[in-house]
């Protein structure tokens, strides 16, 4: 099997390849296009190697509070429907749905609230 892909510039009338012709790059050199691109490819864009300190604090209670919920045989699952509300439930180890939070009660469990004080 083969290809016959012509030259990205085209063919003249005997086969050869077209005379280079000023196509995207010379338009985009005359309309500054090439400098405003050049410019945008040098966006420092640099992610620090640790979170800031407020909020590593954060990750770590919020992980903490995951495996206390855990050793409790809970975990909580979020869902987002396509509605716009949010769904937040209360479930065993297996998936099973053990209760549905409002948005406000899950707050409190993720703030170290006991499950049953939540009700």
């Amino acid at each position: 099997m083969t290809f016959n892909v012509p030259p990205t510039g085209g063919v003249d009338p005997t086969g050869n390849p077209a005379p280079a012709a000023r196509g995207v790059r010379g338009l985009a050199e005359d309309n500054g296009f090439s400098k405003a691109l050049a410019e945008a490819s040098h966006v420092d864009i640099s992610v620090p190697a640790t979170p800031p300190a407020e909020l590593a604090g954060a990750m770590e209670r919020a992980s903490a509070r995951y495996d206390e919920l855990r050793a409790e045989g809970r975990e909580l699952h979020f869902a987002a429907g396509d509605d716009g509300r949010h769904t937040i439930q209360v479930r065993d180890l297996d998936g099973n749905v053990l209760r549905t939070l409002s948005p406000s009660e899950a707050l409190d469990v993720i703030g170290g609230a006991r499950l049953e004080e939540t009700r």
